[in-house]
């Protein structure tokens, strides 16, 4: 008896031990647990205050490096308590970050962060209790973005040190250097602005193209080259964004950039109807049905995007398909492709698709009718 006693008194003791080391260790953790911000910046001295306030309790060190500001973007960022650093700009946002965080001497950190200069952090304190749970095995954190105009879509930001690197020169990712895994956390970092406002348009287009230079078996890089062409309302968009289209792994990409050439090819039409052309009627009427064919490819890759259903709606010449087009997009609750407009699931949006359904449904009923009726006569008159 005494000696089954005595090992229950061991077996608690070493249970104690136990917790006492590991109470030990995460107080230890905690008193060492530091995350280090650090930014790349050019002529962002409007932009640095609101950034600076957000991190408060969230960041040990901010570590501002600039790339060749014109303005006070230095200056503010000093009397805001950051350290500062400069280096010329490399002609590469993922080159500019990773030299950032080596001036930034964050090895010893537990985390570093890095947001974009004109972002500002959602309740920095609660992420960093966040961040002091995320168990050692993990390697990089993404958190969401969000845009003014209802964007939302996860982002990688956050990562140990020596566990990630960015890459690419525009539209950068920060991509683990291992097989490290990889957690969202339920967290937010806004961009309140317009997005791209100061970018020097010229001089991105070049980036993006080099990506796919440099990249060329990343269909995610030729997405956004012809993305960015498609915006500038130029032709060559259409044969980068049907390469996406054959060769994207990802569904929703793949989609998208059909819809892309849907729209421009309606860009095309109304480009048509304002020309005195003699033969516009022909080719408005032609443009439309391969715009409606580029939704409908979109539509058979992913049918999750709204826009894809929009652009049915605007170009399709049935009827029958239009209505079944409003009645899907309804089906479809939220954006699930950060290219895919917030706009289209506003309450506006929505009302446009019940007017659509409403107006058409009387129309495809009636010809129903009408038809069923010629062939009722057809048959009569057979007989």
């Amino acid at each position: 008896m005494k000696k089954n006693e005595r090992r229950k008194q061991n077996k608690a003791q070493k249970r104690r031990l136990e917790r006492g080391k590991q109470v030990h260790k995460y107080l230890n953790d905690l008193r060492n647990f530091s995350i280090v911000s650090v930014f790349i910046t050019k002529n962002e001295a409007e932009n640095l205050p609101r950034l600076m306030k957000s991190l408060d309790g969230f960041a040990d060190r901010v570590v501002i490096v600039d790339t060749g500001s014109t303005d006070n973007t230095v200056e503010i960022a000093k009397q805001l308590g950051a350290e500062v650093h400069t280096m010329p700009w490399p002609d590469s946002f993922s080159d500019a970050r990773n030299k950032a965080v080596e001036l930034a001497n964050a090895a010893k950190a537990t985390w570093i962060a890095m947001f974009d200069a004109d972002e500002v952090l959602d309740k920095g304190r609660e992420l960093r209790w966040k961040l002091q749970r995320v168990t050692p095995h993990i390697g990089v954190v993404s958190i969401f973005h969000r845009t003014k105009f209802g964007h939302k879509f996860p982002r990688n930001c956050i990562w140990r040190p020596g566990k990630a690197k960015w890459m690419y020169r525009f539209h950068e990712h920060l991509l683990p250097e291992t097989k490290g895994i990889q957690v969202v956390i339920d967290h937010n970092v806004d961009h309140p602005d317009d997005v791209g406002k100061n970018h020097d348009n010229d001089r991105i287009l070049e980036m993006m193209r080099m990506d796919t230079v440099e990249h060329p078996d990343a269909p995610t890089r030729k997405y956004y080259y012809g993305r960015q062409l498609y915006y500038r309302k130029d032709a060559a968009c259409l044969d980068v964004l049907k390469s996406v289209y054959d060769t994207s792994q990802w569904p929703a990409e793949a989609a998208q950039a059909a819809v892309f050439a849907g729209n421009f090819f309606e860009y095309q039409v109304e480009q048509i109807q304002d020309s005195d052309d003699p033969n516009k009627d022909a080719m408005v009427l032609e443009g439309k049905q391969i715009a409606a064919n580029f939704y409908r490819m979109s539509i058979a890759k992913y049918p999750k995007l709204r826009g894809s259903y929009v652009g049915i709606i605007r170009t399709s010449n049935s009827d029958y398909e239009r209505l079944v087009a409003a009645a899907t997009a309804l089906k479809i609750p939220e954006s699930t492709f950060f290219d895919d407009p917030p706009r289209f699931y506003a309450r506006e949006s929505v009302d446009k698709f019940v007017k659509v359904i409403n107006d058409l449904q009387h129309m495809v009923q009636q010809s129903q009718t009408t038809g069923a009726m010629q062939l009722a006569s057809n048959a009569e008159a057979v007989s």
